[in-house]
Parts: C-alpha cells; structure tokens; sequence
C-alpha cells in the first residue's frame, strides 16, 4: 500500500512538473513548451512531428482576405504513393491549381512544378527541377546538362533584357581560354560578339541588320570586313556594259583617249590609283567598267582590222597595175 501511494505521488508530481511547460486555456494563446505563447499556437522544444497515413500527411496553413474569406495557403505534403511529389505548395482557395516544391519518387531530384489535382504529381507538370546531379532542367525532369531548357515555344525560349537602357550579356568563359561575351546593345551597334581577352570586337551586327567582321560599324554596308577574305566563289549582280555595242554608243577616238591619258593618267571611266587608295573600289561596278574598256578595245580592233584589210586591198591593186 506504501509502495502504491508513493508511486501516484511521483507519477502527480511529473504531471505537474510537465503542465508548468504546456499552457491549454480555454481561450487565447495555446503553447506547448512555454507557459507564455505569443502566438494562437506556439512550439518550443527540440522538434515536431506530425504523422498520418501512407497515403498523405499534410500542414497547410491558410490566409483569408480582408472579408475573412480563404484567400492562399501554403503548407507540406507528403505521399507514400510511387511518382507523387512531397514537399511544400502554394495553392488557391480551393485548392484547384498548386504551385510546389517537392521530391517525387519517381524523378530523383527536387522540382518546382505546377498542378492541378490534389495529389502534386509533377512529371511533365514540372517547371524548375534539379537532379542530383547538379543539372538543372527547366520544363524537363530529366536535364542532360548543367542547364537544360526544354519547350514547346518555338518563337522564345530563353530571353535575356537589360533594364534602364541597360545591355543584355552572355558571357562564354573556356577553361584556360579566352572570354567571349554576346552583347545586344542599345546603341546603334545592335548585337556584338566581343573578344575580352583581347579587347576586340569580332562580330557586329547592326540594329539595321548591317554585319560587320573586324569592325565595330559596318556603316551602311550590308557586309563590312576588316581584313581578308578567301573564297571559292562570289557571285556578284548588277548592271553589265553590253551598251558599248548599240548603235548609238559614242565610242571615244583613240587620240580622244591619247589626251585623256596624258591630261589624267588614267583611262576615262576608270578611278585614279589615289582615288582608289582613299575610296576603294566596288567590284561589281569596277568589273563592268573594265569590261567596258575590253568592249571599247574590241571595237577599236575591229575598225583597225578592217582598215588593214582595206590597206592590203589597195596594196595588191598598185601592184597588180606595175
């Protein structure tokens, strides 16, 4: 009989001693490990657990509207089915569409995702995943990458905007090489690929869709290269010189072309070497212009071969009358 009433007493005294730590009043603050809650339900102490079934165990906490209407909520879930995620979530008021963070047994990593059923299933419903390789997948759960972006937009997949007149970069940086940016300005340089290594501008294209290669301004060139070029074959097109065998041709004198040369050094249409050092040249209209001069040439051989014809003609004729 002793033995029993010291026993209820201890078994009073730890009671006691634990209800010194829990507060449960009829009304106002609830706390479980302090006797002074700040909050409708304060926790304090080394952890919590909430349990439930193998089919799901969830925590939601939930905000109304100022008319004291379920407004959002956010909260845990956790499922034992194969493929559903577990984690945290956002969702409407009725809980029709979920945002959520979460692992899903069936994709090894954690997804960002979208759905519309109550169970968080992400798969293809998946936004931002992460898998445990370090690869991020946007769009996908499987990334190949470090960053993998699968969409079905096929006008926009990755968009870059500076802000406040601001440029928008891409930066390539190989290991032990050189560092090249992409760079949509917003200047009249439009998009460039610059060489940061050696403070150079490799490509430009204009917001007029100008290109230049080895120079910042291609001008109003549709293509402006600073430096050589090799290739197998241009193929140029614009006007010709066949006019130089219509009737109505003024072919020059070969004493008008005499005079021209010792007054100008240069044959009439034909530009100046100083001209051609400070303004260059365009092939195509520099093509059609020497093609001109063979034009004019032939011509002039022609004429000289039919005087030579007449000459010989004459010739025979005086020697035929000795």
């Amino acid at each position: 009989m002793k033995t029993t009433q010291i026993f209820l007493f201890a078994l009073l005294g730890c009671t006691m001693a634990l209800a010194q730590t829990n507060t449960f009043p009829a009304s106002g603050n609830v706390g479980i490990g302090t006797t002074s809650p700040t909050y409708k339900l304060q926790v304090d102490g080394s952890g919590f657990k909430l349990g439930g079934s193998y089919t799901q165990t969830n925590l939601r906490i939930e905000a109304t509207d100022d008319s004291g209407a379920p407004a959002k909520a956010i909260g845990l879930q956790l499922h034992g089915y194969e493929g559903r995620a577990k984690g945290i979530y956002i969702t409407d008021k009725d809980t029709s569409h979920k945002w959520f963070i979460g692992e899903g047994y069936a994709y090894n990593g954690i997804g960002i995702g979208y759905s519309t059923t109550s169970q968080m299933e992400y798969g293809a419903n998946a936004k931002f995943f992460v898998g445990t390789s370090g690869n991020i997948g946007i769009g996908t759960t499987s990334p190949s990458n470090p960053l993998h972006i699968t969409s079905s937009n096929e006008n926009h997949q990755l968009r870059l905007e500076g802000t406040s007149g601001k440029h928008a970069w891409i930066q390539y940086y190989p290991s032990g090489t050189g560092v090249v940016n992409w760079k949509n300005g917003v200047n009249a340089y439009g998009f460039n690929i610059y060489d940061m290594t050696n403070a150079a501008y490799r490509l430009t294209i204009s917001n007029s869709g100008n290109i230049g290669i080895g120079t910042v301004d291609p001008g109003t060139w549709k293509l402006a290269v600073k430096g050589k070029i090799r290739a197998e074959e241009i193929k140029v097109e614009t006007g010709w010189s066949d006019f130089v065998f219509e009737s109505d041709y003024d072919l020059p004198t070969l004493e008008e072309v005499e005079e021209h040369i010792q007054y100008k050094g240069h044959l009439k249409d034909i530009p100046s070497a100083e001209e051609v050092a400070e303004n260059g040249i365009l092939l195509g209209e520099m093509d059609s212009k020497l093609l001109q001069k063979i034009e004019e040439l032939t011509l002039y051989m022609i004429d000289m071969n039919k005087q030579i014809q007449q000459l010989q003609k004459e010739n025979a004729e005086l020697r035929n009358e000795r």
